[in-house]
């Protein structure tokens, strides 16, 4: 994905208390800096199914630089660049949906990464989460979404 192929301004909405984390770079032009400054998670390229529909991507999880808002307090972040045509997120024409689901076991008082932001630009969505420092495992639902679960 070229960086510079994302013309039309974000549309970001963050959780009030981290806004004053973002960096500009990030504000301005998101899937920008995802591409140029994360980090995958996984290594590989995307695999296809037999439908030529993606199968696998380990580019679409990246660690992104820490940030540090202006009172010098830092954060971890990782984002994922939504598949909208996966299981559940198809079924519910939700890009959202596991943004929502990762809301709703934080109220339930479980451990699970902080929901940052959600960004849709040029017809991309994509999701911004804490980083779980340490161990971690994963929990995989019936429709395969990965939760980052700090040990």
């Amino acid at each position: 994905m070229n960086p510079e192929t994302f013309p039309l301004p974000p549309k970001i909405v963050s959780e009030p208390i981290f806004t004053n984390f973002l960096p500009e770079e990030f504000k301005s032009n998101p899937l920008s800096y995802f591409e140029s400054k994360g980090i995958n998670i996984k290594s590989g390229q995307p695999t296809y199914n037999e439908h030529g529909e993606i199968d696998e991507d380990p580019t679409a999880v990246k660690d992104l630089p820490l940030w540090t808002n202006p009172e010098g307090q830092t954060l971890a972040t990782v984002a994922k660049r939504v598949n909208t045509e996966k299981a559940q997120i198809k079924k519910t024409a939700d890009p959202f949906y596991e943004y929502r689901v990762m809301e709703a076991i934080q109220k339930l008082g479980l451990p699970v990464s902080k929901s940052i932001a959600k960004v849709k630009q040029s017809g991309v969505h994509m999701i911004v989460m804490e980083r779980i420092p340490g161990k971690s495992i994963c929990l995989l639902s019936s429709e395969s979404f990965i939760y980052m679960i700090k040990l």
